[in-house]
């Protein structure tokens, strides 16, 4: 049998395999007709991919630089620890068991402080896939060394060959096939560690990683682009994996029983991988609008914080004893996709931003708006006071790092309209450490949080409100369309319970705010009552009653929809405003 038909008969069982699999995963979509937002189909990620091929490849290979370059890093580090351990029975007991706490290591938690140590772009990449994949390395070359046969260690005593040719000739040759082990399961460490430090490191824009699209993606609510992500960054994985077991066949099949059968299946995998370049859960309330017996359950878009103080008001005022049933408020954090939580029943209610109801129902997501919290957007850009710039554009263009979440829709605005090549633009992880470490940089913010902190730490800030380019309803309560249709005495119970919450809040923050700080440590009191000051103008403007509090207007949802056709975000004509939102029956809409 020659070698091609060899590989071929190890490599087409599991390319079948995968054949099979996508064809299922295909016929499984048709049948039950999952919308892509929930669960894309092969075939749709595949098209985003070919859709994307440049922006792809070149994350996939920016992605591939910071594993391989983690697993060299790994293997070189590892094997020297590994080998210094082992050289010592008491390092042995002492440092082998700190050794372990790499494993512990919960890298998510710690990625952030990468990004402070090491800078954004490759070198936090490189240090977080070196965190994750270091130990197996150094766990299998303690074991190899310490395996050694007794035999030959009494051989080389007979000899006196001890130290640096002790080493080289006889415990690195007899570890070889152990370290060859630990380095398979660290390749697949590697890309997951260089990932995960994407996450809050990676440039974004032209120079994005697979981690940065991955996040950028679920925040436009493109699940096709993650699959696609996820699919290339495995890709990534197996390439490393099998160039692996091929050196280390290679390396062993002539002296080491063991490796001969790997040689094959290394080989195929290469040749593989280049081959392949009832009623809804959580809603709460019954068909024929009675109330159910299970909270009604709200789930936040961020952590407990002033700009939910109307809801945490009606809460503890018992504006909500109306609805018969309690409510239940669910915590979040940054990049939750909250309107796919909500359409696929998760929640019974969801906080989304204004333009994320747009680019859900675009996707065949059935989420209306129902109440707004903010009529003016709170977001912005936030620099240091000694930062010359005197405007956004100014600060856009002149330089410096920017840390924002790519995918935003006005940060996207904002790259069409002032350009993305005068800065350095890197992910935005939800933290202010990296900004207050760098007195040239720059980050997005909710003009009521971060400002307010730092303002209390003594650290001077100026703050760019993006709402002249980009300014859609924000903090919006949203439910899904056949809640709404069914069960509207319910939705608009909670919307008048609700805009009570926001009329007590609105008039007294200090006096709820202890309860919200209660839940969110990282954000101090006073924090939270200046910030509760502060959002006022947003949610209110000058000449609006309290009583049209959270209603909206079809004329900025419009805006809203064709500041996004004009970007690509959305197609054009895909999306209806006035499918978008509804206002309470007895509700005026504002003039704004």
């Amino acid at each position: 049998m020659t070698l091609v038909r060899r590989l071929w008969s190890t490599a087409w069982p599991p390319l079948a395999l995968l054949v099979l699999l996508a064809l299922a995963w295909e016929v499984i979509d048709a049948i039950f007709d999952i919308p892509t937002y929930l669960l894309p189909t092969p075939l749709e990620s595949l098209e985003a991919m070919v859709q994307n091929g440049t922006m792809f490849a070149r994350a996939t290979l920016f992605t591939a630089i910071a594993a391989l370059g983690g697993l060299a890093l790994s293997a070189v580090l590892g094997v020297l620890v590994g080998s210094v351990i082992a050289s010592s029975r008491v390092l042995t007991r002492s440092a082998y068991p700190i050794a372990t706490l790499l494993q512990m290591v919960p890298l998510v938690a710690i990625a952030p402080l990468l990004v402070i140590w090491c800078g954004y772009g490759l070198r936090t990449s490189l240090a977080s896939a070196v965190i994750v994949s270091i130990f197996p390395v150094i766990a299998n070359t303690v074991d190899g060394l310490r395996s050694t046969d007794p035999q030959w260690k009494e051989l080389f005593d007979l000899y006196r060959i001890r130290g640096w040719n002790r080493w080289r000739k006889l415990l690195f040759p007899a570890a070889l096939p152990n370290i060859v082990t630990g380095l398979r399961i660290a390749s697949g460490l590697a890309v997951i560690g260089a990932i995960v430090g994407e996450f809050v490191g990676g440039y974004i824009g032209d120079n994005a990683p697979l981690g940065s699209i991955i996040m950028s993606s679920l925040r436009q609510s493109r699940t096709d682009m993650v699959f696609a992500a996820i699919v290339l960054g495995a890709g990534v994985g197996f390439v490393l994996f099998g160039i692996v077991s091929l050196v280390g066949t290679l390396t062993l099949h002539r002296w080491h029983a063991s490796a001969r059968s790997l040689l094959l299946a290394a080989a195929a995998l290469l040749a593989l991988t280049g081959c392949n370049d009832s009623q809804p859960a959580g809603s709460g309330v019954s068909p024929g609008g009675t109330a159910a017996a299970k909270p009604l359950t709200v789930q936040l878009n961020w952590v407990p914080e002033p700009e939910f103080g109307g809801l945490y008001a009606g809460v503890q005022s018992g504006a909500f004893a109306s609805l018969g049933r309690p409510v239940e408020l669910i915590s979040g954090g940054a990049a939750l996709a909250t309107p796919q939580l909500l359409a696929q029943g998760v929640c019974d209610i969801a906080l989304v931003g204004g333009d994320q109801i747009v680019t859900a129902r675009a996707q065949g997501a059935d989420i209306v708006g129902v109440f707004a919290t903010f009529v003016e957007s709170p977001y912005g850009i936030m620099a240091h006071a000694s930062n010359p710039a005197d405007s956004l554009e100014a600060l856009w263009t002149g330089g410096g790092t920017i840390a924002v979440e790519d995918g935003l829709p006005y940060v996207r605005v904002l790259f069409a309209t002032l350009g993305n090549d005068r800065a350095k633009f890197v992910p935005y992880a939800g933290s202010m450490a990296p900004f207050e470490a760098d007195p040239t940089s720059a980050q997005q913010i909710f003009i009521t949080a971060e400002p307010v902190e730092l303002s209390l730490k003594g650290v001077p800030v100026k703050v760019f409100s993006v709402a002249p380019y980009f300014n859609p309803y924000v903090a919006v309560y949203a439910v899904r369309g056949e809640t709404l249709r069914t069960t509207p005495d319910t939705v608009w119970a909670f919307v008048a319970a609700l805009r009570t919450g926001w009329q007590e809040y609105l008039a007294d923050p200090a006096k709820f705010n202890p309860a919200i700080a209660a839940k969110n440590p990282s954000m101090s009191l006073e924090a939270m009552n200046l910030a509760g000051e502060a959002e006022r103008p947003l949610i209110q403007p000058p000449g609006m009653s309290s009583e049209s509090l959270g209603t909206m207007t079809l004329q900025r949802w419009t805006e809203t929809i064709q500041g996004m056709e004009s970007l690509g975000i959305v197609p054009k004509g895909k999306v209806s405003a006035p499918d978008c939102f509804a206002n309470a029956p007895a509700s005026s809409p504002p003039s704004n």
